[in-house]
């Protein structure tokens, strides 16, 4: 193989390593948004559990009768689905930052490929649009 195929190919590898990249951080990002929700109702979950309910009851301002303190375990028990959603979300915030991390090197690479390349080969084989530019 002669040395502008291999650096056409190597070019074309590094577009598709950022096409894959870019759907991943897609990905990733949905499921930091699930994590994130799944935090918000663990806390409305547990919320919901210590406060008692009120309500209009001839009149007056009254605490419903039917709702009892919840336990030691059960409060424990949310406390910890509570601990378990914030950790996904800091995973999940890792995540993202891995392969926006990822995303930006292999940008860099390309541009410096398309940089470095020879005007002689004649135009760089990727077209400008494929990589996003992450200096922004």
């Amino acid at each position: 193989m002669n040395p502008v195929d291999e650096l056409t190919a190597l070019a074309h590898a590094q577009q598709a390593l950022i096409d894959e990249l870019q759907v991943d951080k897609a990905r990733r990002h949905v499921e930091w948004a699930q994590a994130q929700h799944e935090l918000v109702v663990a806390k409305q979950d547990y919320l919901r559990i210590l406060n008692p309910r009120w309500d209009f009851i001839d009149g007056k301002l009254t605490r419903d009768p039917k709702w009892t303190a919840p336990s030691e375990a059960k409060r424990q028990a949310h406390q910890r689905a509570i601990a378990e959603r914030r950790d996904e979300v800091t995973a999940c915030s890792a995540a993202e930052a891995a392969v926006d991390t990822a995303l930006a090197e292999a940008c860099a690479r390309l541009r410096e490929m398309r940089a470095a390349w020879p005007a002689a080969l004649g135009p760089f084989p990727v077209p400008e649009t494929g990589p996003p530019d992450t200096d922004e």
